[in-house]
């Protein structure tokens, strides 16, 4: 039995427990996906049987009862493995609990740093203090580290040395629910440029609004996501028409429209080690336009599955070049295929699962 565990509640780390159960079930091995009871998400019909939902608490302590009620039911399920998919402070503490009486593998998303945010105050960084504190731990404990990509393998190596032999990698593959929800605000408008996921100072939106303001084109760009906008951003996008805004929390129904009906993605990241919203925009046939950053530029193909951008001269003529209907053909052939050789979460989990030894 292999037990895929989140103690996320939303967003793309659920999709990603989910995507990761379909792929053990469809490889052939026994899985079970622990989600929180709140886990709001669309579950496949094909692997229902398959969730087991339990109780989350909130507690700086590792050992508090929430956790090791959870880590005792883990026990009884004579797991060959406990595939976590983040690590946040509930997952650490199951792992802290959980460690060298279970084998255990953690994705470490950002190679175990945080990005900027625009949340500064005494309470984020306490939370974030308390958070480190408890993945350090648990990661002393479990038998593999997991990383997403070569840049977040490299720095997590460079800050935790005494891991590096147990640090594996898994390329972020794409985990997109099903369904064809149209979202309201874009009922009118198709083959627009989207920038999609949760708005902090990382993701370097205004850095595209400024980009994209002092473009002549007439193409839409669809923001998609919540997250609080800055009075800039904010100004930018009211005064620019061609600018959609879709500022709140993306149903999963409605992901899917979203990226079918883009003609290409934008990721304008001021830092990153890997971003979940690229292997979803190359399944997809979609090319990206992107920062010139490692964790996001390591995975495009300069002018063959998208463009990687310096300053706003590089995203103006990024944009202009995409107008091209041949243009965009080729970089969407490119982006698929790239998808295929190295993105695809059968062929990539399948490996890793050979690396841990199981087979």
């Amino acid at each position: 039995m292999i037990i895929v565990f989140t103690s996320n509640e939303k967003g793309a780390l659920v999709q990603m427990a989910i995507k990761v159960t379909e792929v053990i079930k469809e490889l052939g091995l026994p899985v079970k996906c622990y989600i929180p009871n709140n886990a709001s998400t669309s579950i496949p019909l094909d692997i229902e049987a398959s969730i087991v939902r339990y109780s989350k608490t909130k507690s700086p302590n590792p050992y508090n009862i929430g956790a090791i009620t959870v880590a005792r039911k883990i026990l009884n399920e004579n797991a060959k493995l406990v595939f976590a998919v983040d690590n946040g402070t509930f997952t650490s503490q199951i792992g802290i609990i959980l460690g060298r009486k279970v084998p255990m593998g953690l994705v470490m998303h950002d190679a175990g740093t945080s990005h900027s945010s625009y949340k500064n105050g005494i309470r984020q960084m306490l939370k974030k203090r308390i958070e480190k504190l408890t993945s350090e731990v648990c990661n002393n404990r479990i038998d593999w580290i997991i990383t997403c990509s070569q840049s977040s393998q490299d720095t997590y190596n460079k800050l935790y040395p005494k891991h590096k032999d147990k640090n594996l990698l898994l390329p972020l593959g794409p985990h997109m629910p099903d369904g064809n929800l149209v979202p309201v605000e874009v009922n009118d408008c198709d083959d627009y440029l989207l920038f999609f996921g949760h708005i902090d100072r990382y993701k370097g939106l205004i850095n595209l609004l400024r980009a994209f303001s002092k473009w002549d084109g007439k193409r839409k760009l669809v923001v998609a996501g919540s997250g609080q906008l800055q009075p800039e951003e904010s100004e930018i996008a009211q005064n620019d028409d061609r600018v959609v805004l879709i500022n709140r929390f993306i149903k999963d129904e409605e992901m899917k429209y979203l990226f079918l009906h883009s003609r290409a993605i934008v990721l304008p990241y001021i830092e990153a080690t890997q971003s979940g919203v690229l292997p979803i925009a190359y399944m997809c046939s979609k090319p990206v336009i992107c920062s010139n950053v490692i964790g996001i530029s390591q995975f495009v193909n300069n002018n063959e599955t998208g463009y990687i951008c310096s300053n706003d001269f590089d995203y103006i003529k990024a944009f202009s070049l995409i107008e091209s209907n041949d243009t965009i053909s080729f970089l969407a052939k490119q982006a698929r295929l790239y998808y295929e050789a190295h993105l695809d979460w059968v062929k990539n989990i399948k490996m890793l699962l050979q690396q841990i030894g199981i087979k």
